[in-house]
């Protein structure tokens, strides 16, 4: 489920302006998810782990979760884990990113939302992990809902600076 202005414009402007400014603190991880680190790399922000606030700046982003059952109509009974991802540019062949299940057990979902307008699209495949489903360029203010098992990959920006979602 694709949802477009999915939070007021005050609070996408705010999370926009903290998170792609020049005070937020992202921290290097050199690998994309579960993948190898020749598959390339990422700077990410933890705010929420395992059933722990892990950053200052969790208010700043909670407020997704409460749009989240409103734009669904789903009951959110806990959280797992909420993270930003800063990709940048790179010269690793997009045949190297991995294509991924965010969690695998029954009854989670996972909320991508995008912070900014960007190329590195979000492509979604089908079990085989072949098959291209749909492919969804990130755009400001936008989300996706989906499945946790669902395979998907993200893709490094090319002709943008950066590609940030939470």
């Amino acid at each position: 489920m694709i949802i477009q202005n999915f939070a007021p414009a005050m609070l996408a402007d705010e999370i926009k302006s903290v998170l792609c400014g020049d005070n937020f603190a992202w921290y290097y991880n050199p690998s994309i998810g579960y993948m190898k680190e020749e598959a390339g790399f990422q700077f990410t922000h933890t705010f929420w782990q395992r059933e722990q606030q892990s950053s200052a700046l969790l208010g700043l982003v909670k407020p997704l979760v409460y749009l989240a059952e409103m734009h669904t109509g789903k009951k959110i009974k806990g959280l797992y884990r909420v993270k930003a991802n800063l990709r940048v540019p790179s010269n690793i062949p997009d045949s190297m990113e991995e294509i991924h299940q965010d969690h695998i057990q029954n009854n989670y979902m996972t909320l991508l939302y995008y912070v900014n307008d960007s190329d590195g699209d979000t492509e979604f495949y089908a079990d085989d992990k072949k098959t291209l489903v749909e492919s969804i360029t990130p755009k400001t203010n936008s989300a996706v809902w989906f499945d946790s098992k669902t395979w998907h990959k993200s893709s490094p920006p090319v002709t943008n600076k950066q590609r940030v979602v939470i």
